[in-house]
């Protein structure tokens, strides 16, 4: 005798085998799979035993219950029915969700990027020949903020990976932007921009004691001047002081100035002896013979300019004066007499001479 069940998506009625009753069939009119449950009511065979009706009115068997279990209906009236497994072979399984997501360790790399900013400012005037108008704690800060604002985006929880890729490379990219265009900031930008902002040193007035005889205004105090020995001016023997400076965002300058007796004070024609004293400095520097020196009319002097082998150029101004020699240089990169502390460093420098003298 059959069995009628009824399809849970489309409400047909159809017929089983009672071997089939509780097993997932496949309905003949959608072809889903559902339950053989029995209805409560038994349909009457309209033939005879040995016609049965078409097999299109039947539903099949699809499988025991081990390998598949009870479908979700999807129908208004539906009870609730058990759920089924998903199965690799059913068209209408949910689609799964990608897994595959980029490692943090690539993101982390990604994130120290900004570190390469400050070696490519290092070799940028070998590549560009163009100093920056900046020091190296410019790009070396950029490349610590940048890289901590991009750590912050890799470990941020309520973001989805693919969003803190886009984040970390958007912050790359800016820094490197960034770094770029201070690269090739210009000087005088640099110079109203500090200007404006109120960040230019003090100066105070050294001089040295106990024997005097001059004094110079220095971006430093006094008590941060160190004397040196070594001797700039060949043949002499100088008293020398030596001044360190660097404002946030320039190049270190270095300023010395010494004084002591002039060995030759009996020479009025002072050329000969500057020119010597150039080609000796020019010697000791072991640079290549620079533009002729420019004489100085007030004190009377000589001014050299010298392009040291690392790059640094060095600003040389020599007085004679009552019996004494004067030197006064400044050494930085990109440096030259338009610098502010340069300009000014040579422009105080007073020699002071004692009555009788």
């Amino acid at each position: 005798m059959a069995v009628v069940v009824r399809c849970t998506s489309c409400r047909g009625v159809s017929q089983v085998g009672p071997e089939a009753v509780g097993l997932p069939v496949a309905c003949p009119r959608c072809r889903e799979p559902f339950l053989a449950i029995e209805e409560a009511t038994h349909v009457p065979t309209a033939s005879p035993p040995s016609a049965p009706k078409p097999r299109r009115d039947r539903a099949e068997p699809i499988g025991p219950p081990s390998e598949r279990q009870p479908r979700r209906s999807r129908g208004p009236r539906q009870n609730a029915e058990p759920v089924r497994a998903p199965d690799s072979h059913d068209p209408h399984d949910p689609p799964i969700a990608p897994t595959g997501v980029m490692p943090v360790s690539v993101l982390i790399g990604f994130a120290l990027l900004p570190f390469a900013i400050p070696l490519l400012w290092l070799i940028g005037p070998a590549l560009l020949s163009q100093q920056p108008s900046l020091s190296l704690a410019a790009p070396a800060s950029l490349a610590l903020s940048a890289a901590v604002l991009c750590l912050a985006v890799v470990f941020t929880v309520d973001w989805t990976p693919a969003t803190r890729i886009k984040g970390v490379l958007m912050l790359v990219g800016l820094s490197y932007f960034a770094g770029l265009s201070l690269y090739f900031l210009k000087k005088d930008m640099v110079d109203r921009a500090r200007e404006l902002f109120g960040t230019r040193h003090h100066t105070h007035i050294f001089h040295p004691v106990p024997e005097g005889g001059y004094e110079v205004r220095l971006p430093v105090k006094p008590d941060e001047v160190h004397q040196v020995g070594d001797q700039p001016v060949p043949g002499g023997k100088l008293r020398c002081f030596q001044a360190n400076f660097q404002e946030f965002g320039e190049q270190a300058v270095v300023l010395t100035v010494g004084a002591g007796t002039d060995p030759h004070p009996e020479l009025r024609k002072d050329d000969p002896w500057y020119d010597a004293i150039g080609r000796t400095m020019v010697e000791a520097a072991g640079v290549a013979p620079q533009a002729p020196s420019m004489r100085i009319e007030f004190p009377p002097g000589r001014a050299w300019e010298l392009m040291l082998p690392n790059d640094s150029r060095r600003i040389v101004r020599v007085y004679r004066v009552g019996g004494k020699i004067f030197y006064l240089s400044a050494e930085g990169p990109s440096l030259d007499e338009t610098n502010p502390h340069v300009r000014q460093f040579f422009d105080s420098f007073r020699v002071v001479i004692k009555p009788g003298q």
